[in-house]
């Protein structure tokens, strides 16, 4: 259990860090406008931060991008933490 769930976190980490691709293949599909609730249609994360990156106003480039790029981390970080912890568990138990 602990090395399939260490497996599924690895993946989801560089499927967060590998976003060349996303952008070229799923540029053409963005959404830009908000989101207007939990459960509808948007596009990915780090297609969203290379859109406010590029956009013209020097607020987006600045604060809006770095914001984005921090959630990135921050939700990267958290699950790394999670997988760390779960394997731990399940090490000591043995």
């Amino acid at each position: 259990m602990p090395g399939i769930l260490t497996g599924t976190i690895l993946a989801l980490g560089r499927a967060i860090g590998e976003t060349a691709p996303l952008i070229m293949i799923g540029l053409p599909n963005s959404l830009f406008t908000a989101p207007s609730g939990p459960l509808s249609t948007t596009s990915a994360m780090p297609l969203q931060v290379f859109n406010w990156a590029f956009r013209p106003d020097p607020l987006f480039r600045k604060g809006v991008t770095a914001a984005g790029v921090v959630v990135l981390l921050a939700v990267l970080l958290t699950m790394n933490s999670v997988a760390i912890l779960v394997r731990n568990k399940y090490q000591r138990d043995r």
